[in-house]
């Protein structure tokens, strides 16, 4: 599966308010929100603090978790009360500001991309088995009604 098929399938999986919409508020607090999970379970198996440079990367691991619930947090209030709060409306940019902010995107969303990649390379696996998987767990939670709510087993 490509990147693209990824995005067409798993668009029927973005339950929130205002999808589509411009309003990217929701998807960053999410993916905030995410790399906040991802960060408590490199937590849940890393070594005790070693030195100095272990300490601070416990440390930015622990502040990134709690940065991780307070969007989960948010964006549960977004979806599940159905609150429209307009956090970053691009649909309000005039078309030059757009397509600037897009171009800075892209280019961070790459970046995003790379790291992603690497990770699952370090674990031995592929953008394909993560797509998979994920597309697996949402299409999963969509049938069940059970896309609103938290928690990785629901």
């Amino acid at each position: 599966m490509d990147l693209n098929e990824y995005m067409e399938k798993a668009k029927t999986t973005a339950i929130y308010p205002d999808a589509g919409s411009g309003d990217i508020g929701y998807v960053l607090m999410g993916l905030i929100s995410e790399v906040g999970e991802i960060a408590g379970k490199v937590l849940d198996f890393a070594d005790p603090d070693k030195d100095e440079a272990h300490y601070c990367f416990m440390k930015i691991l622990r502040d990134t978790e709690l940065a991780g619930k307070v969007a989960g947090d948010l964006k549960r209030v977004i979806r599940d009360d159905e609150q429209r709060l307009r956090l970053c409306d691009t649909s309000k940019y005039d078309d030059v500001r757009f397509v600037e902010f897009q171009k800075q995107m892209i280019a961070e969303m790459g970046d995003v991309l790379w790291y992603l990649s690497q990770l699952a390379k370090e674990l031995k696996t592929g953008l394909n088995v993560v797509g998979h998987e994920n597309l697996k767990k949402l299409l999963s939670r969509k049938d069940r009604n059970a896309i609103k709510g938290s928690g990785d087993n629901r």
